[in-house]
């Protein structure tokens, strides 16, 4: 937790406070890296004449040889992280010991994404239940490799080796 710094300027003594943690300050790096790569238009679906509505996410899952397999498509943003939340609480069960999240079909996320992609993780790791992702595109794992989050949860290249290494 970062908690008091002091500095002087120009013969002045100010102390600055903060309560951010790390992980909070590491997501706020994250989309602050997102917002300097994107062009204008990217950041404004509305500039590019896209309604929140066709900014939509969706997910699809499948029980595959014991493990939940969740394919985020599209895109996950602030417009939809809460959605996103909800259809992963929705579709992983107590049961499920071994949960994938394929990001093969996602373009975009977030640090509203990466948020929900931290408690899900967190959320199975309270019930001992095993947690990666698989198949992140250059652009989404930029955004895992400059937050930390590679170096917190599991990122394997395909479905079958996330499965192969969690089921082991």
């Amino acid at each position: 937790m970062v908690d008091a710094s002091v500095s002087k300027t120009g013969g002045r003594e100010s102390r600055v406070s903060s309560s951010l943690t790390f992980g909070t300050i590491a997501i706020r790096r994250a989309a602050a890296a997102e917002a300097l790569r994107a062009p204008a238009a990217a950041l404004n679906p509305i500039a590019q004449n896209e309604s929140l509505e066709d900014n939509a996410m969706t997910t699809q899952s499948q029980r595959n040889d014991g493990a939940l397999i969740i394919k985020a498509v599209e895109r996950i943003d602030s417009a939809n992280a809460q959605k996103f939340y909800e259809e992963l609480e929705a579709t992983i069960q107590p049961s499920d010991s071994v949960v994938v999240l394929d990001m093969a079909d996602l373009a975009y996320i977030s640090s509203a994404g990466l948020r929900v992609i931290l408690q899900t993780a967190r959320t199975l790791q309270r019930r001992n239940a095993k947690f990666a992702l698989c198949e992140l595109s250059g652009t989404v794992r930029e955004v895992f490799e400059i937050s930390g989050f590679d170096r917190v949860i599991d990122i394997h290249a395909s479905q079958s080796d996330a499965v192969t290494a969690l089921s082991g």
